[in-house]
């Protein structure tokens, strides 16, 4: 299986912000909404979906890029903002305070999925965003299961949100960080 939006409804609301700069989470969401604004990806939509929500009005951007399986980048007033993945901000050289990684660490293991927030190589914040497990799949991976068929799931999600939803539902086998162009490798690898 695919986890988002097959396992999981792949409908995201965020679960927390949190700031580098004690106060600055509109700012953080700002940036996270604006860039976002242009992408069609679930996470996206929840960010920009929450900035509508609050009343936060997106600044405009410059040079849109979809970064494959790990985020997006755009340039806002001269600067450069990158939102995805912690591969994404380490491939950027962007690292959060030990604070901050800390309570990440802590979300991601509660299955929380963490986009971080990078303006001209610094880490701005996170966003925490949870996606919801549907109650179909629960009763698909158990019937399965009782039909003595061992379950798999590839994601794209890290490992901490791969294990959580694997150990919810009951999964045998799971696969993380598996850009979108390897997911076919895993179920070649799996049939074999």
């Amino acid at each position: 299986f695919d986890k988002t939006g097959t396992l999981t409804k792949g409908e995201f609301g965020i679960d927390r912000i949190i700031s580098e700069t004690p106060g600055n989470e509109i700012n953080v969401l700002q940036y996270a909404a604006s860039v976002n604004s242009h992408s069609e990806h679930p996470l996206a939509k929840a960010m920009v979906d929450e900035a509508r929500k609050k009343g936060i009005e997106t600044l405009e951007i410059k040079n849109f890029k979809r970064i494959p399986g790990k985020g997006v980048r755009a340039e806002i007033g001269g600067a450069e903002v990158f939102i995805g993945s912690a591969s994404l901000a380490e491939d950027q050289g962007a690292k959060s305070s030990d604070k901050i990684k800390v309570e990440t660490d802590a979300l991601a293991r509660q299955g929380k999925t963490i986009n971080v927030v990078i303006k001209n190589n610094k880490v701005m914040g996170v966003i925490a965003l949870a996606d919801v497990i549907r109650e179909e799949s629960r009763e698909a991976i158990k019937t399965l299961r009782n039909m003595g068929v061992k379950t798999a799931m590839i994601t794209g999600d890290a490992e901490d949100v791969a294990k959580w939803v694997a150990g919810e539902l009951g999964i045998d086998e799971y696969f993380a960080k598996v850009l979108p162009e390897q997911k076919s490798e895993k179920v070649k690898f799996l049939q074999g």
